[in-house]
């Protein structure tokens, strides 16, 4: 059986990619007026991007769809709130995607399904 740091270490070494975790707070400008802003939470996190297609077909005869499932993986103790904006780095190409839903937690890593950033809500 494996050893949990064994299964990490093996796990991390295929972690090449970088992310960068940003979240959308408000604040109070100096006039008293409140105003919202980006900020840097994580910074240079190794993690992994994992991309699937799904081919959805339906019985009634129609051109079946194909949709892109897309994973980042990464280490199962950093915290990433829904909605936070995630900068992914890959062979020097930063893409801007945001969390779509609840990661899911493994003892050696997390999980998150990942759809493109588009802008703020």
């Amino acid at each position: 059986m494996f050893q949990t740091d064994s299964v990490v270490n093996a796990l991390q070494m295929l972690w090449t990619d970088t992310c960068d975790v940003f979240n959308y707070e408000e604040f109070t400008r100096t006039n008293k007026s409140t105003g919202h802003r980006e900020v840097l939470v994580h910074h240079g996190l190794p993690c992994r991007l994992s991309f699937s297609t799904t081919n959805n077909t339906d019985n009634s005869g129609g051109a079946s769809s194909v949709n892109q499932v897309i994973k980042l993986f990464l280490a199962p103790d950093v915290a990433i709130t829904a909605g936070s904006k995630i900068s992914i780095t890959r062979d020097g190409k930063t893409v801007d995607y945001k969390q779509s839903g609840e990661p899911a937690r493994y003892c050696s890593h997390q999980e998150i399904v990942l759809v493109l950033f588009d802008g703020w809500a």
